[in-house]
């Protein structure tokens, strides 16, 4: 949506601090869209049932309450007694109930004396009645020190004092937090690499500082990685990550580590989403600034702006509203109505509609991506979109570029697929022979001899592939600097062996310079690079010789060899990753660089299917749920703003899921009913940068 809406019903703005005028006031959610899930109880109604529209809830869920606060997951609520009650997410004890256990109805009070509160999702800030300041959940994402008690420490439970005293306002941001003080000074702190602290530096800090940033100041709002004040003469002024334009200078750069000049004047609110700005003037009129890819500055237009407009987007104003993670902007009507626009792939909007959780493409039996898409028609049909195998990042072409297929596999820069007749063939990169017609030219369009045949299953990694005779060998060409192929030598092959590296073989998989096998007895299998322990052997030594003769885990039903990590399904339904884990793919917790051998325990229960890729892992669950972990920076991983995701999320990114497929920075899942849908950078369809579109989170 580009332009304010027509009315909707008055209720609460995402991720936004609001102060409810009737104090008998209940809480109710709209949800999420066709697709919502509810998954992480963020609407606190005491189940994970999805409704299937974007509307109010009809049940109240919670009572006698003055103000709320929203973030990425999680729901925090002020009661009329003062009282604080949370629900939600909690991986980082966020809900301050003294667990890390996600709560699908409203905690017990876990604060009194309280008169406002705000959260980002991943911690939570109290004003107390004192004036004092108490902050719990996550304290450590990015070494970021938000809760203010001097440590890096998540904190499980709020504390029993005050981080600061003598402040009127808070404001959280990302991983940073800000107070006003009841003298008009700004005082921020929490992780500052893009300046947002506002001190000079670009230095963390992990308690709050002892002078002001500014003074003369009457409100503040903290971005994910921005923040503005109000000057006590209407002025706004920001400081932090201006990356297009937030900040409102004019400018478009990394970041300003110091409080800027006067960017508009003539204001009475400020709020601040993720990558946006709004200000409401004394004149009643809303006037935003900084991205507009959702349409969030409401101006018609989906360009951005790195100044503040000259003309109101929306009259008749009295209240606005654009929280930490979100890509949308409210207003509350002086009629008292609430009109929002902007991103609305999960139904945030609250109008009846949603803009993502669609399908990029239906009609769908198998997908693969590695930075390229390419997904199987039920026809047996393959189409291909983005880097060298398609036409950009947009939506997927309406017609085959080859058919009569059966598989497919993406290897990066190429690909192969498997014919209903047995037979493969590669187009694309072929600097390594990855292509196997004998020569070292790349190939634009999909040949028209096969190079082999009676082939079962295929996989194509960064530089070699593999397949699966009928008969269960496995023969690899390509690449071969470490082994990879299993022939007991290093020297490249461009065309495949005409005999096999290894027998009695039910699957094969692929990665960046290893191949795993599962033999047809549940064991695995893997040779070539292990730098990372990806062979699961226990050592950093690569393998290069022919397939070793031994398991390094046995009971397995399914293996997916990543970048440089390795996964398994196990008969039991239990997921298990080895091999680097600098970002998390192993998904056991640990801040280990590597995993060297298989773990003994799962790091997820009640799988069907397991995916690995550059960083990251997915499995789906056995309801059909596809739930990740590993590198986030892109939000591949969960729709949160934490890079590092160490253990499986329990954001459920797609439900109905038949199958996953990770590239380096996106996913995309396969529905039940043939429908692809996909998140991350780049994905196609998406209404917004770094957000996926099926996430099932309401905000």
């Amino acid at each position: 949506v580009y332009d304010p809406p027509a009315l909707v019903e008055p209720w609460f703005v995402k991720q936004t601090y609001v102060k409810l005028s009737d104090p008998d006031l209940r809480i109710r959610y709209w949800n999420c869209a066709e697709n919502q899930n509810n998954a992480v109880f963020q609407t606190g109604d005491g189940t994970t049932t999805n409704t299937p529209r974007a509307s109010m809830g009809s049940t109240d869920i919670l009572t006698a309450v003055q103000a709320i606060t929203s973030g990425s997951g999680s729901t925090c609520a002020l009661t009329t007694a003062g009282e604080v009650r949370c629900w939600g997410s909690n991986h980082a004890g966020q809900l301050g109930d003294g667990t890390t256990v996600r709560s699908n109805t409203p905690t017990a009070s876990v604060l009194s004396g309280v008169q406002a509160i705000a959260t980002s999702g991943w911690h939570t800030c109290a004003l107390m009645n004192t004036g004092g300041v108490r902050c719990w959940g996550d304290n450590s994402s990015q070494a970021s020190g938000a809760l203010g008690d001097g440590t890096n420490t998540n904190r499980l439970t709020p504390p029993t004092t005050d981080v600061a005293t003598n402040v009127k306002a808070i404001a959280v941001g990302g991983t940073h937090t800000c107070i006003l003080t009841t003298t008009g000074g700004v005082r921020c702190w929490g992780q500052n690499f893009y300046g947002q602290l506002g001190d000079g530096t670009t230095t963390a800090r992990n308690t709050p500082p002892t002078s002001d940033v500014m003074t003369g100041i009457k409100a503040i709002a903290a971005g994910n990685d921005h923040t503005c004040a109000l000057t006590e003469a209407g002025g706004v002024r920001c400081w932090g990550s201006n990356n297009v334009g937030k900040l409102g200078d004019g400018g478009d750069y990394n970041g300003r580590p110091t409080p800027g000049a006067e960017v508009l004047t003539g204001v009475q609110a400020i709020t601040a989403g993720v990558r946006h700005t709004c200000a409401l003037m004394t004149s009643g009129g809303v006037r935003c600034w900084g991205a507009n890819d959702t349409g969030q500055l409401g101006d018609g237009t989906t360009t951005g702006r790195v100044t503040p407009p000259t003309a109101d987007v929306l009259s008749g104003v009295r209240a606005i509203g654009a929280g930490v993670g979100s890509w949308h902007s409210c207003a509350v009507m002086v009629a008292g109505g609430l009109r929002c626009w902007g991103g609305n792939t999960v139904g945030q909007l609250g109008d009846g509609r949603a803009g993502g959780g669609r399908d990029v493409i239906g009609g769908i039996k198998a997908l693969d991506v590695a930075g390229n898409f390419c997904v199987l028609t039920n026809a047996g049909g393959v189409r291909c979109w983005g880097g060298a195998l398609g036409g950009g990042l947009g939506e997927p072409p309406t017609t085959d570029i080859i058919n009569g297929v059966q598989a497919l596999s993406v290897g990066g820069p190429y690909m192969c697929v498997l014919s209903v007749a047995g037979g493969v063939r590669c187009w694309g990169d072929n600097f390594y022979g990855q292509l196997g017609d004998g020569t070292t030219t790349a190939r634009a369009t999909p040949p028209a001899e096969e190079i082999t045949q009676g082939v079962r299953a295929i996989s194509a990694g960064s530089q070699h592939a593999c397949a699966l005779t009928s008969s269960g060998g496995v023969r690899c060409w390509g690449a071969n600097n470490l082994g990879q192929l299993g022939d007991g030598t290093t020297t490249n092959r461009s065309s495949p062996p005409a005999t096999d590296v290894m027998g009695g073989v039910q699957a094969v998989s692929v990665g960046y310079q290893h191949t795993c096998a599962l033999t047809t007895a549940g064991g695995v299998r893997c040779w070539g690079r292990n730098t990372e322990g990806q062979l699961g052997l226990g050592t950093m030594t690569n393998y290069m010789g022919s397939p070793p003769a031994t398991d390094v885990l046995t009971g397995v039903q399914a293996i997916a060899a990543g970048g440089l990590h390795t996964c398994a399904l196990m008969a039991t339904g239990g997921v298990r990753c080895w091999g680097n884990n600098v970002y998390g793919p192993g998904g056991t917790g640990s801040l280990d660089a590597r995993i060297l051998a298989p773990p003994t325990t799962d790091v997820l229960a009640g799988a069907k299917f397991v995916a690995a890729g550059g960083d990251n892992s997915c499995a789906i669950t056995a309801a059909g749920g596809i739930r990740c972990w590993g590198h986030n920076d892109y939000q591949q991983v969960e729709r949160s703003l934490t890079y590092y995701i160490r253990t499986p999320s329990p954001m459920v990114m797609m439900e109905n899921a038949q199958a996953v497929s990770i590239g380096g920075i996106n996913t995309c899942g396969l529905s039940v009913s043939g429908g692809v849908r996909c998140w991350g950078a780049g994905a196609p369809g998406y209404a917004y940068h770094r957000s996926p579109e099926p996430v099932v989170m309401c905000m």
